[in-house]
């Protein structure tokens, strides 16, 4: 199997799960996760300046103490279960991403369907796709929200849907008039 690194770990034991016990999962990608998303952004509004360009040191020194401000509570315990911000991103991040997975197919459909594609038909699909995101976010921090929509957190039925709406994309795009 890929990865099967034994000779280290001990036997049985794979290379994911000793990065999983080095705090691979629970620490350092939190970390870059939140480093490269505050450091993408105080660049993007150029906070602190350096003549007419950002300033990366700044920038890089504050995003490292902010994520750092979050992850480390997080590894020594210090967070209730319930409101420890690495479990929700834990909880929300495979849901988002595999919505954001689903508008990126759907953005690669219409740009194959060639010529321009039409701004409101866009616009309808980013707003849908931020509401489904924000629905998804909201269920992973407060579990009883929309206790309706509970047959969406099974694995089958989101596949299910994706694939639904992908062949439905698809017969939309055979189907339609030029």
């Amino acid at each position: 199997m890929l990865f099967q690194y034994t000779s280290y770990s001990g036997a049985g034991r794979g290379f994911w799960q000793v990065l999983i016990d080095w705090g691979f999962v629970d620490a350092l990608l939190p970390f870059l996760l939140i480093f490269v998303l505050i450091f993408g952004i105080l660049q993007k509004i150029a906070l602190f300046k350096e003549g007419d360009n950002p300033n990366k040191k700044i920038n890089g020194i504050l995003s490292m103490i902010i994520a750092a401000m979050v992850v480390v509570p997080h590894i020594t315990g210090l967070y209730p279960p319930q409101s420890d911000p690495i479990n929700l991103i834990n909880q929300f991040l495979p849901s988002a991403a595999v919505i954001l997975l689903a508008v990126l197919c759907v953005i690669i459909l219409l740009g194959l369907a060639g010529g321009q594609i039409p701004s409101l038909f866009v616009w309808a699909i980013a707003l849908v796709s931020v509401g489904i995101l924000v629905i998804v976010i909201l269920k992973a921090i407060i579990p009883g929200f929309f206790p309706m929509l509970r047959f969406l957190q099974d694995p089958a039925m989101q596949a299910l849907i994706v694939v639904l709406l992908g062949i439905g994309l698809i017969g939309f795009f055979i189907i339609r008039d030029e």
